[in-house]
């Protein structure tokens, strides 16, 4: 569950959308893709959806998240991944389970210093360079919010 175990690890992460079906993604800042906001597990995270709602307020400063607390993808991927002791990044394997949140209407987001931008999206207007796995989560998400 934590970084420090260096082969592999679970992390967590939220894809946010508004109430236009838009979805909030960040332009990482080391990694240079748009991806959903998300990252690795705390000792104060009793459950993976908790870091996930942690890591999506940390991430986009938006309160009053709400979280589907039932995982909507997981996607096993390789980063390079510092052991979080100041160690040199190496090759780690990412098990990232994946939430949906649906944040409220007039919110503002706040960039955080791991995002070099923040911004909203419509599925079919996605940025470039995207990160792999982000198409694949919006069918699951969006099926779970009904339609106005």
């Amino acid at each position: 569950m934590t970084r420090a175990h260096r082969p592999g690890h679970v992390t967590a992460s939220t894809l946010i959308v508004d109430e236009d079906r838009r979805v909030l993604l960040c332009l990482h800042g080391r990694l240079g893709l748009w991806m959903q906001v998300g990252g690795h597990c705390e000792p104060g995270d009793a459950t993976l959806a908790e870091a996930a709602l942690r890591e999506a307020r940390e991430e986009s400063g938006i309160p009053g998240l709400r979280l589907d607390p039932v995982p909507i993808d997981v996607d096993v991927h390789e980063v390079r991944c510092g052991a979080g002791d100041g160690s040199p990044a190496g090759p780690s394997m990412h098990y990232d389970v994946r939430f949906l949140a649906v944040c409220p209407a007039g919110t503002t987001t706040l960039i955080s210093d791991e995002s070099a931008d923040l911004g909203w999206f419509a599925a079919d207007e996605l940025p470039s360079p995207l990160a792999e796995g982000v198409v694949q989560q919006l069918t699951p998400a969006f099926a779970r919010i009904a339609r106005p």
